[in-house]
Parts: C-alpha cells; structure tokens; sequence
C-alpha cells in the first residue's frame, strides 16, 4: 500500500462517516433527539448491554463448535475462547467491514489443526454458516410478520424457491459420496457439528434481535418483533460495505430507512440505531482492553 493510499483510505472512511450523520440528520430537530435519547431507560441500555455479551458468549460457543468440526489438535478453555471471541469483536467492530475479526481468528487458529489452511477454511465456513442463519432468520421475519402485509400478494412466488433449496440441501444431505466430498473439501471431520454451528448462529441473531426489541420498548416504541427479524438482518448485511468507522455507518441508513418504512419517526429510529451501536462499540472496547492487558489472548496454545 502506497503513502498516498493509506493516507486517502483513512479520510474516506471519515467522509463516509460524515455523509451518513448529514444523510441521518436531514430534516431531524436535534434537540428532539436529545430528548428522546434522554428518555430511553438506563435499565434498557443495561441489559442490552448484557444480551450483547452473550452474544459473545454464543460466539464462542460456535467457535468450539467449528474447532470441533474441523478436528482441533486441541481446543482451548471454554473461558479463553470467551474472551478472544470478545478480542476479535473488537477488531470486527474497529476495522472496516466488519471482517477484521475473522482475519486475526484464521491467524490464530493457524497451528489448531494438522493442516495449516483448516483454520483459515473453518472462519470462512463459520462465517458462511453466520450468512445462512441471518438469511433463515430473515426469511422467517418475512413470512409471519403481518407488517409486512403489502408483501402478502407475492410471498406464496417466494415459497416455491426456498422449498426447492430445502429439497436440494436435504438430497445433497442424504447422499454419501456428496458427503464425502464436501469433508475432503472442507477438511471437516464431523460434519453434524456444523449443523449446531447453524442452530447457535440462529439463537445468537435472535439475541441481536431482542436486543432491539428493548431498545424499541425503552422508547415507547410499539413494533412488530416478526418485522425486525426481517429489517436487523438487513442492516446487519450492510456492515459489509468497508466504509464504517468504529461500527457506524451504512447499517445506520439502512436500520433508519427501514424502520421509517415500518412508521417509526426518524428522531426515533436514529435513538434505537445509535444505541445499539453505543452498546456494540462499549462491548467490543472491553475486548479492546483485553488485547492491550493480555496480547497472548490471541495466540493459539
């Protein structure tokens, strides 16, 4: 990377931060939204903030369950796993795209396994599973939120393809040499734990969800939590775009134009937004002070 790059990625990312606080702000009496967010419980943030440390302790569940599958020479604590799962959501939260977690994971798993490419497959696997859940999630929030009822006309079109891939996965499931393919590929030794991986991923969007939910309640704010199953997911997908700084930037359009579309306020929807990200950027900062207290947490052993 040239001087000149690293200088300009920097002050992009500043520009896009700046964009979408314009973009938000637009038309929005900020005293209105000071006032709102000073309404909102602290018992509110409070146990967000607790959903969202479980949340971590349901990543590092999924982490030993994908060590697992992959056959692990050995496998850390459960209380160490805990706390690098809360180290790398520090690096996902702090670095652009919210893949920087899963960069020092392929590292640090480097010597787990006798391969040295399983670690780096296993985080991509892991992450793909993550993708699947938020889509199933997402697909549940579609078809049972009845706030969603304009979409009812064309739900049933929706329901022939989701089957078709059920169908598809579950033949693919039942044939040995498929099977037996995908764990050479994948170098995964037990491929049943994957399906627990998938289960643990789906509870952990279900927590990002009620997480929003409190926030929602602590406002006031009546919503249908079928409908935010849809719209979190969403806004979730968008911390892929790498033009977020410490977290904030295009889930907070997407998370605003949504709930807009589900008649929350604007001033509303940006209080909900940003507090979430006041809880994710606190949590991961903790994972921030581990790395400097303990910068052997990261390192297998």
């Amino acid at each position: 990377m040239t001087v000149t790059q690293r200088f300009l990625a920097p002050v992009l990312r500043l520009l896009v931060i700046l964009g979408v606080l314009l973009f938000l702000a637009r038309g929005v009496d900020a005293a209105q939204v000071a006032e709102l967010a000073s309404a909102l419980p602290v018992s509110s943030l409070l146990a967000a903030f607790a959903l969202c440390l479980i949340n971590i302790l349901m990543g590092a569940f999924r982490w030993r369950a994908m060590m697992t599958a992959f056959g692990a020479l050995r496998r850390p604590s459960f209380l160490d796993l805990f706390r690098a799962t809360l180290a790398t959501h520090f690096y996902n939260t702090f670095l652009p795209s919210g893949l920087g977690g899963d960069v020092v994971r392929s590292v640090v798993l480097r010597d787990a396994f006798a391969a040295p490419t399983t670690g780096l497959v296993s985080v991509v696997v892991e992450r793909f599973i993550g993708l699947l859940a938020l889509s199933l999630v997402a697909g549940l929030g579609f078809f049972l939120s009845p706030s969603l009822a304009p979409v009812e006309a064309y739900r049933p079109y929706l329901i022939v393809p989701v089957l078709l891939g059920v169908v598809a996965l579950f033949a693919l499931g039942l044939t040995g040499r498929v099977r037996t393919y995908l764990s050479s590929l994948l170098l995964v030794s037990q491929p049943v734990v994957l399906a627990q991986a998938l289960g643990i991923s789906v509870v952990g969007h279900g927590i990002n969800i009620a997480l929003y939910v409190l926030l929602c309640v602590g406002l006031g704010l009546d919503l249908d939590p079928m409908a935010l199953c849809l719209v979190v997911p969403i806004a979730l997908l968008a911390t892929a775009i790498p033009l977020s700084v410490v977290g904030v930037g295009p889930r907070e359009v997407v998370l605003v134009t949504l709930l807009g579309a589900l008649g929350v306020a604007t001033p509303s929807a940006l209080v909900v937004t940003l507090g979430f990200s006041l809880v994710n950027v606190t949590v991961a900062l903790l994972g921030g002070l581990l790395v400097l207290v303990q910068p052997s947490l990261l390192r297998y052993q």
